[in-house]
């Protein structure tokens, strides 16, 4: 009769484990599936209004980043204990007066 007992109690070890994972794996995905649909988090409109234009590796501790934002553009100098702004400047317009004109 002691056999039964235990056997009884493994098997309520094990509907309790897989019931708990169960749970958990579907409020994993249930918070996945909200999250893919804006719903805990709205998704940013527009565009926007940071970009990295460019990035490079100075050695393996630093990057510099060129990032434009605001119409505005910043050089970025990041490193492990600190970041510096180098440089910030209006970014130059894409006007076609460099392009040859057409003969009229």
């Amino acid at each position: 009769m002691e056999s039964d007992v235990q056997s009884l109690s493994w098997l309520r070890f094990i509907f309790a484990s897989v019931t708990v994972l169960g749970l958990l794996g579907l409020l994993g995905w249930l918070l996945k599936v909200a999250s893919l649909k804006g719903w805990l988090v709205p998704r940013p409109s527009g565009k926007a209004d940071l970009k990295c234009t460019s990035s490079m590796a100075l050695d393996t501790r630093r990057r510099i980043l060129v990032v434009e934002r605001d119409g505005m553009e910043y050089l970025l100098l990041l490193g492990p204990n600190n970041d510096i702004l180098l440089s910030q400047s209006p970014i130059p317009s894409q006007s076609n007066s460099s392009a040859p004109s057409e003969p009229t």
